[in-house]
């Protein structure tokens, strides 16, 4: 069974059946919001800009990558979330540092 919008964290993720809660910092929330600046105009129609949605990889796992280009649809994927076919680029902001 899928977890109900009613039940899931605000940022969640389904990873192996399980639902793990993500907490993005101001940084990265701030870095995506440019990469989605940076992206938009360039793709055009081309592609579907998908910002922290979740996209199905089959079985128990559905991620929220924090950045998902996805094939063009009719729907925008309102009749499912993207599957492995409809990726063309996913992006994960992370934080490291190199000490």
């Amino acid at each position: 069974a899928r977890p109900s919008a009613e039940r899931s964290p605000a940022r969640a993720e389904l990873i192996e059946g399980e639902i793990v809660e993500m907490a993005p910092s101001a940084q990265a929330r701030r870095l995506l919001g440019r990469l989605n600046a940076l992206l938009v105009p360039p793709v055009g129609g081309r592609a579907v800009v998908r910002v922290q949605n979740p996209v199905h990889l089959g079985g128990r796992w559905e991620p929220r990558p924090d950045l998902a280009l996805a094939r063009p649809r009719a729907d925008y994927y309102a009749g499912g979330h993207p599957g492995p076919d409809d990726i063309l680029l996913l992006i994960e902001v992370a934080e490291t540092r190199a000490d």
